[in-house]
């Protein structure tokens, strides 16, 4: 079962606002993390994010660990999560649609990218708190991307 299928099975239709209702709320960073947090082009500061309930915990998680780490210097910019949205040239939804994807630094680590743009070291921190990373698919990576797909709610 794919990831795409899974999310479904669990979480529900993305475009409906059952799932919207029940799986995503806004977060205000804590200020621990929003003092390091990169900043959304346009938007130099960010202190509200938007993402699944799931997810949130193990990406304080992460950052904490960034942070701790000096780690958190290699992110140059926050690219978003929520976004409801097929897979490019896909039919299936992204898993931004759920609210479970990060990006970080589009412009630098475009989707299809071969060169590597993140330390093993701050993949790792990803992976230790369960995040698959896009730079560690096969085929066509997508570097900027971080999703929390390999836990699911009980």
């Amino acid at each position: 079962m794919s990831d795409t299928q899974r999310c479904l099975a669990v979480y529900g239709d993305p475009s409906k606002a059952a799932f919207e209702a029940k799986w995503l709320k806004i977060f205000t960073i804590p200020l621990d993390i929003a003092a390091h947090f990169p900043p959304y082009p346009g938007v130099p500061h960010v202190s509200r994010i938007q993402m699944n309930t799931f997810a949130w915990e193990p990406f304080c998680a992460v950052f904490r660990e960034l942070i701790a780490t000096g780690l958190v210097k290699e992110l140059h910019t926050y690219d978003g999560c929520v976004n409801l949205r097929r897979k490019r040239g896909m039919l299936e939804w992204s898993i931004h649609s759920w609210g479970l994807a990060l990006d970080f630094d589009q412009a630098l680590a475009p989707l299809g990218s071969q060169v590597p743009h993140f330390s093993q070291a701050f993949l790792n921190v990803w992976r230790k708190h369960n995040w698959d990373c896009g730079a560690d698919w096969k085929g066509r990576k997508d570097i900027m991307h971080f999703q929390y797909t390999k836990l699911f709610p009980a």
